[in-house]
C-alpha cells in the first residue's frame, strides 16, 4: 500500500532541523507523496523552494482564515505563486474559522467580514 498525505506543514521541521528524520519516518510508513500545506506567504516561498528537489513533495498556497489580519498584504502575492510553472497543486489553506474571534461585537463582526472577503479572493484567484 502507497499513502499520500494530502495535508501536512514541513517548514517547523526544516527550521529545526528535523527534516530529514521527518522524511524518513514518512517513507517507512509508506508515505509516497505529501502535499504541504501553506498557510502565508513565507510558507508560499518556503514550499516553492523545498518543493524543487523533492519529486514527492507538492504544496498549496492559501491564507488561513485566522491568519487573513496579520498576513493581509500577503493576499497581493497569491497570484505570483499561482502563475509558478511548477508553482501549487491547490489552493489551501482557505476558509472560514470563527471558533476563535474576539470577544468584542464589533471586532468580530469586522473579522468575519474580512475574513469572508479574503476567502472569495483566494477563490477567485
Amino acid at each position: 500500500m502507497k499513502i499520500i498525505d494530502s495535508h501536512c506543514h514541513l517548514d517547523d521541521f526544516f527550521y529545526d532541523g528535523r527534516i530529514n528524520e521527518v522524511l524518513e519516518n514518512a517513507e517507512h510508513a509508506l508515505v509516497t507523496k505529501m502535499i504541504a500545506v501553506g498557510t502565508h506567504g513565507k510558507d508560499w516561498q518556503f514550499y516553492s523552494e523545498f518543493v524543487k528537489s523533492r519529486g514527492n513533495i507538492f504544496y498549496t498556497v492559501g491564507l488561513h482564515p485566522l491568519l487573513v489580519s496579520e498576513h493581509l498584504r500577503d493576499i497581493e502575492l497569491l497570484g505570483e505563486f499561482l502563475g509558478e510553472k511548477s508553482g501549487p497543486v491547490a489552493i489551501g489553506e482557505i476558509g472560514l474559522d470563527y471558533h476563535r474571534l474576539p470577544e468584542d461585537q464589533m471586532l468580530r463582526e469586522a473579522e468575519i467580514k474580512l475574513q469572508q472577503r479574503i476567502f472569495r479572493e483566494q477563490l477567485a484567484s
